[in-house]
Formats: C-alpha cells, structure tokens, sequence
C-alpha cells in the first residue's frame, strides 16, 4: 500500500461518514509480524464527527467500514475511544502503541497516549489477554482439532506471550518479534513465528512434534496457573475525573475549533 492509495481511501470514508480522522493505525497481521502475502489491511482509527453528519446520520459511537477491497477499517468516536484508554482496552492499547502508525493529528494522539499511559492497568490487560489465550486454546482441545489452524497458533502464542510479559513487570509490547519469552531460543521462536507460511498439510505434520506440545504446555499454564497479584487500585477518584475530563475538553474543543491536520508517517509505507 502506498500514500496515496490510503489518502483516497480516508478522503473517501471522511465523506461517506462525514467525520475527520484522528489517528490511523495497521491493528492485527500485519503490525504483529504475523501476516502473509493475503492478508488484508486492518485499520484502527479514532475519528471526530462533524456536527452536520450527526444530524444526518446516527453512526452510534463507531464505524465497521468493508467496501474496500483489502481494506478493513474499524473506528471510534473521540468520546468512546477515552472511555476505553481510561479503562485500559486492550484494543485502543494495541492502536495507540502499533509499529505501523500512518497518520495522526499530533494534538490528538499526544492527548490519547497521555491518557492510556496514565491509566494504565496491568491487570486488565493481564484478564483480557488471558482470556484471548484460553478461548483458542479450548479450539485446539476440541475432538475437531483439524479447525485450530496455523493462524490460530500463531494468534494464541502472541497473546500468551503479552499475557506473560506483564506477569513479567515488563513494558507490554505488542509486535511478536519483540515479546520473545525466554521458554524458547531465538531460532525455536523464528520457526513459531514463521510457521505462517507453511501449508496446512505442514502445520498438521507439526502437530505432532515436541515444539507443538510445549507451545500449549505454556499457554496452558498462562491461563491455568498464573494470577496477577500486584493488582494496585484503578485510581478512579478526583484526579482521575479531573485529568481524563480534561484531556477529552481539551481534544473536543481542538476538534470543534477546526484545528485536526492529519499528517501522514511517510516510515508506515517503507
């Protein structure tokens, strides 16, 4: 994809939707290191509707736009997206800390990362990625294993792998080559990693190797044994109202002052 193949596409969904785009991340395969030469471009965005469109047109508080062919795009309203950053989605984390960032409002995403930084709950992060992990792995313990695919392994070792990084006390990263857990040695976890391009009569041979076995070994104990502890309180008091209100104000007032210059990250299209 290049710049201006995506530039047309955001001109073209600002107009149908009649919103300005805020920030605009690669969410799944492709900012995981996990795609193949088929994957669509999943795109994340948080979004401003203009006052005109909502009288046209409820669009609720977000977009699930397919038409465009490869292109999968998924947004949040301004409002919706600090209610998830404030109570620690691991959504809007992945988005606001992606590798492949191709647009954003300076104002606006310097606002969004301040306030997913400063309520920040490991915790939460902890349970959801828990729970990402055991529904693939109950996929796999079911009598039709020939469904749990090579996607489906790929997808459940990255989210046991964040999973342990925050059991770790480790900045959670969310791009595979980066979350190595030391169970595995480079060139065992540079095999998992690429086991993407292989076929499904090579998965199903994998299948019944060692690797395999302690790959679900170690997502069994994540979601089976492991329990964060050091769970501190979501500080949600005075201060917590005070700065999240202000930081949503003061992007509300940034938008309705006609201010969002969407600048492109010429790096995302290398």
């Amino acid at each position: 994809m290049n710049r201006e193949t995506l530039e047309g596409l955001v001109a073209e969904l600002e107009r149908i939707y009649g919103i300005r785009i805020l920030l605009l991340s690669e969410c799944s395969s492709r900012a995981w290191g996990l795609s193949t030469s088929s994957s669509d471009f999943d795109l994340a965005f948080v979004y401003h509707q203009l006052p005109w469109a909502k009288r046209l047109e409820d669009t609720s508080n977000n977009i699930h736009y397919k038409k465009f062919e490869g292109y999968d795009f998924r947004g949040y309203d301004v409002r919706r997206s600090f209610a998830l950053a404030c109570n620690s989605n691991l959504g809007m984390y992945e988005m606001l800390h992606s590798p492949i960032r191709y647009a954003s409002d300076f104002c606006a995403s310097s606002l969004m990362m301040n306030t997913v930084e400063k309520y920040y709950a490991p915790g939460v992060l902890f349970d959801s990625l828990q729970g990402h992990t055991k529904k693939i792995l109950l996929k796999q313990t079911e009598q039709d294993i020939k469904a749990f695919t090579s996607k489906d392994f790929q997808y459940m070792l990255r989210f046991a792998c964040m999973a342990q990084q925050i059991y770790g006390g480790t900045k959670l990263k969310t791009d595979m080559a980066s979350i190595r857990p030391a169970d595995f040695h480079l060139m065992e976890y540079q095999f998992l990693c690429g086991l993407r391009n292989i076929s499904a009569p090579e998965f199903a041979e994998f299948k019944q190797s060692e690797l395999f076995e302690r790959v679900i070994a170690f997502c069994t104990h994540t979601v089976g044994k492991l329990r964060f502890q050091n769970r501190p309180p979501r500080p949600i008091d005075d201060e917590f109202y005070s700065h999240a209100n202000g930081n949503h104000t003061a992007l509300q007032q940034w938008c309705a002052g006609d201010h969002i210059n969407l600048e492109y990250n010429e790096g995302a299209f290398q």
